[in-house]
């Protein structure tokens, strides 16, 4: 190792928490998340842990959502969150090192492609995501993958969703002679499709990669 990846490696954790999750082979999501877990502390880094009266006193989920700022206070330096709202919901980590917030979100399957859920797919997360078929693990922002355009169309088509959700509930409820309280969900479900949907043969995969390394400059 010569001094300047030492230097870096001193000064810039980040880096070397990336370049290692690069690194990591396949493994099923819980297992895929723990190994990323371990990467951070091995770095150095030390784990945060919540409670759910700490989350309510700091206004958790306001803040996150609206005062990413007010959540750097609220995160010592050199500190990590996991799952921060429960195994169901992103991002898998929150991460406060060298006075910058990073939110990580880790995805695993069989193929070369990811699912996102109900979640959507976030322009200031990095994603870790790693398959079976290839073995491997591949990094990018969530801009790199969506722009805003798209995620306005979909939140609005969300709430036209939620709107029918809820005038075909009603006529449910009125046709309910099984007295069963038989209901509807439209569950959002954001998948890729066409001839660019491989992580890991796409063109711009080594570009996302250095996009995320290139963060923490």
């Amino acid at each position: 190792m010569n001094q300047e990846t030492k230097e870096e490696e001193i000064n810039n954790p980040m880096r070397k928490i990336m370049k290692k999750i690069l690194a990591l082979p396949y493994s099923q999501g819980c297992i895929f998340e723990k190994n990323i877990e371990n990467i951070i502390q091995e770095t150095g880094l030390n784990k945060f842990n919540i409670t759910d009266q700490w989350k309510k006193n700091n206004n958790w989920v306001y803040n996150l959502i609206n005062n990413k700022d007010q959540i750097k206070n609220l995160i010592p330096n050199n500190n990590f969150i996991c799952q921060p709202f429960g195994i169901q919901q992103n991002p898998d980590f929150i991460i406060h090192s060298n006075n910058k917030m990073t939110y990580l979100e880790a995805k695993s399957c069989k193929g070369k492609k990811p699912m996102y859920n109900s979640g959507g797919i976030h322009h200031s997360y990095i994603y870790a995501f790693c398959s079976k078929k290839t073995n491997k693990t591949t990094l990018y922002k969530g801009s790199d993958i969506i722009t805003q355009e798209q995620n306005k169309l979909i939140e609005q088509h969300i709430r036209k969703a939620r709107i029918l959700d809820e005038e075909l509930n009603k006529k449910l409820d009125e046709l309910d002679s099984n007295n069963r309280g038989v209901c509807y969900y439209t569950r959002p479900m954001i998948q890729q499709h066409g001839n660019n949907t491989d992580y890991f043969n796409h063109k711009n995969r080594f570009k996302c990669e250095q996009n995320v390394i290139d963060l923490f400059n």
